[in-house]
């Protein structure tokens, strides 16, 4: 959805933005990532942030499992 900066990765589903703000609601509640959102061109996006030095590929493998869950 937006160029990557740093360790910031915008993206969303292509479904609804009802059911892009239910992933980031269930990831958020499961406790094992936090997940933030935004707006790009009036479509709610998902934002994970990636910044801690000793964030390790396992991860953000994890990240990805929750997120396809």
């Amino acid at each position: 959805m937006a160029p990557q900066r740093l360790s910031l990765v915008v993206f969303r589903k292509n479904v609804s933005d009802e059911e892009n703000e239910a992933i980031v609601e269930r990831a958020n509640r499961s406790g094992e990532i936090f997940l933030s959102h935004t707006k790009l061109d009036g479509r709610y996006c998902i934002r994970l942030a990636i910044g801690n030095a000793r964030t390790t590929e396992a991860d953000v493998r994890r990240a990805w499992e929750v997120l396809n869950r």
